[in-house]
């Protein structure tokens, strides 16, 4: 699961934290989940104006993730891809920026309504979009658990 650049990050676990409710740790996800961040230091412009990388830069990073653990084995071929984002446009700024860069003559991508896949990897794509209610960064978390918790139970494998 990647978070895009406009979600907060996690709290660290602690002891216990499995089954404290207010916790917003990883394990308030219904299943075993890995997260990488898009919101770190390395994902900031080179340039100096604090512009992060582009959607594009965002999936081909996370897309080149899935690829290396899958060739070194630390991911398992049956495991379910995601990306997290506030950005209700994001499958169509991956698209226009790959086109613009006609990047479709190295990078074969089919685009579809809520994923993205390369190659017979499937890329969900779920946008953030519950109504605020309280603490913004509360909000988010509690957001992308409830999306990805429902996802789940939806594509349950039988």
């Amino acid at each position: 699961m990647c978070f895009d650049a406009n979600l907060p990050g996690l709290e660290r676990c602690k002891p216990h934290c499995e089954s404290a409710e207010g916790t917003l740790c990883i394990h308030r996800f219904k299943h075993k989940v890995r997260v990488e961040y898009c919101n770190t230091k390395r994902f900031q412009s080179w340039s100096g104006f604090g512009k992060g990388w582009s959607d594009l830069s965002i999936f081909i990073h996370f897309l080149g993730c899935i690829f290396e653990g899958l060739a070194e084995g630390s991911v398992a071929s049956d495991c379910i891809f995601m990306i997290l984002t506030k950005d209700h446009n994001f499958i169509d700024d991956v698209r226009k920026e790959w086109r613009e860069k006609r990047a479709e003559s190295y990078l074969p991508l089919v685009f579809s309504g809520n994923f993205i896949s390369c190659g017979g990897l499937v890329v969900f794509v779920q946008q953030i979009d519950c109504l605020s209610y309280g603490s913004k960064r509360a909000d988010n978390l509690n957001c992308a658990f409830e999306k990805v918790n429902d996802f789940f139970i939806q594509n349950q494998r039988v």
